[in-house]
């Protein structure tokens, strides 16, 4: 399996970077998680959008969603201007009124479908299997499974046994790491901490860390030495560009 991080930007993004997005491959499948602020330019520059298998959100904050609608218009271009391609499938949670925008023109150029936590389903190569997270905004990580490989990304939310058994042994965790320890009252509830991190990437025996959903304001290099603190395995902050196959 071999991740893309598009965006690992929390909020928003720095100035020529992106929010969340990440671009999966395996056996000929290709998988956009997440669809942030600055993610379609960049995705562009990785494949064309008809070689996309479909389309995962773990929520509806603008962070996570907002350059759908641009998706959305660039795929039905170019349908326009090419051979007639079938509609992109996008997947989230119904439970909130943006789940209608991820159907435009009628399911003629992107369809959405809904997920159901605990219930695995395939895109392409991929299995995927929702995970509520603790999060003011109803939203889910996800467990990633193709080629005898897994990831699990934890989307946004807080530390809890909840992510444990989802993210049991698996060979990446893609872990939001929003806060350092410093603002552990704040993140309660709310995002995760790079101690708790660290933690969780321990507590599941995972055999590499990568850390996302950084904030651009922060010492993200601090966060980095807290979570290397709780978990001693392979552990690095995630970047715009970077390639990871394992």
């Amino acid at each position: 399996m071999k991740l893309t991080v598009i965006g690992m930007w929390g909020g928003f993004p720095k100035a020529g970077g992106a929010s969340s997005g990440y671009l999966l491959e395996s056996n000929g499948s290709k998988l956009l998680l997440d669809c942030g602020s600055a993610v379609l330019s960049r995705l562009l520059e990785l494949c064309n959008l008809t070689e996309l298998d479909g389309v995962v959100i773990s929520h509806y904050h603008a962070d996570h969603c907002c350059d759908l609608m641009v998706l959305e218009q660039a795929y039905y271009v170019l349908g326009l201007c090419a051979a007639k391609i079938k509609p992109l499938p996008i997947f989230g949670h119904a439970n909130s009124a943006e789940f209608q925008s991820l159907t435009y023109r009628n399911g003629s150029v992107t369809q959405g479908y809904a997920y159901q936590p605990g219930e695995a389903f395939q895109v392409g190569a991929f299995t995927i299997t929702p995970v509520r997270t603790v999060h003011p905004l109803e939203c889910y990580g996800f467990r990633i499974c193709a080629e005898g490989k897994s990831l699990f990304f934890t989307a946004d939310g807080a530390y809890g046994p909840h992510l444990q058994a989802a993210a049991d042994q698996v060979d990446l965790l893609l872990c939001e790491s929003n806060f350092t320890h410093a603002d552990l009252e704040y993140a309660k509830n709310l995002h995760m901490t790079a101690i708790q991190a660290g933690s969780l990437a321990a507590e599941v025996n995972a055999k590499r860390l990568l850390l996302t959903h950084l904030n651009p304001l922060s010492n993200n290099d601090q966060i980095l030495l807290e979570a290397k603190s709780k978990y001693h395995g392979p552990a690095e902050l995630a970047y715009c560009g970077q390639t990871v196959e394992f």
